[in-house]
């Protein structure tokens, strides 16, 4: 059930109501095995969204005096331990697929939840509305936890490091930020970024060949 509730400080936030995720597309730096790695214990993430909104929320009118020329919907997905959200946009796609760009600030509501803030513009016809259609939640840089027991986690096999991932529903909010409710089918795709010397193995289908991006990082794509 969407939620709604007046914002202190600023226009109203609504809960929209995302019904259909279309796309994750994901991709993952993992740190080198040395102890000096400044990206231990952690791994840096970006992530593109893509979704539907089927539903719009009604504003609610706040008592409160506006500070700004705006008003503010709150998209809310699950996420765990992740922190150091930059470079935020959304994108609403229009007619004939005209881009139209959105604001969007971050508020981490831990221990489950992330609030991305979008501000719709007041009186500047629909064009700065979060209708129903098409959108892509760019997120730039995100950085996560590597532990011992889930997510992305740490073994020591033999000696040497292994890094490895579990997508089940309950652990992947801490590898990216996602919708919660009913399982359904959705587009994934990874791409993986480790050091040269280690190598990157998935039970999802890989898209060519390990690609070289300089002289310490490779790419490794699944889908």
């Amino acid at each position: 059930m969407p939620v709604e509730f007046p914002h202190p400080g600023s226009g109203t936030i609504r809960l929209s109501s995302l019904r259909r995720i279309e796309c994750y597309d994901l991709q993952f730096q993992l740190p080198t095995a040395s102890d000096k790695d400044p990206l231990v214990p952690t791994f840096v993430g970006t992530a593109k969204l893509e979704f539907q909104l089927t539903r719009q929320i009604p504003p609610y009118e706040s008592k409160q005096q506006y500070l700004n020329n705006n008003e503010i919907i709150k998209l809310t997905f699950l996420s765990q331990k992740l922190d150091q959200f930059e470079n935020i946009t959304l994108i609403r796609y229009g007619e004939d697929e005209e881009e139209i760009n959105f604001n969007v600030d971050v508020e981490l509501r831990p221990p489950w939840e992330i609030d991305f803030l979008v501000r719709e513009g007041k009186g500047g016809g629909e064009n700065k509305k979060l209708l129903t259609g098409r959108y892509i939640l760019n997120i730039g840089r995100f950085e996560g936890i590597i532990t011992y027991n889930k997510g992305l986690f740490y073994r020591d096999a033999g000696g040497l490091p292994l890094l490895a991932s579990n997508f089940f529903f309950e652990f992947s909010p801490s590898l990216f930020p996602q919708l919660g409710g009913p399982l359904q089918k959705t587009t994934t795709k990874i791409s993986l970024i480790h050091p040269h010397g280690t190598t990157a193995l998935s039970s999802m289908h890989p898209l060519g060949p390990t690609e070289s991006l300089n002289e310490h990082w490779q790419i490794f794509l699944f889908f």
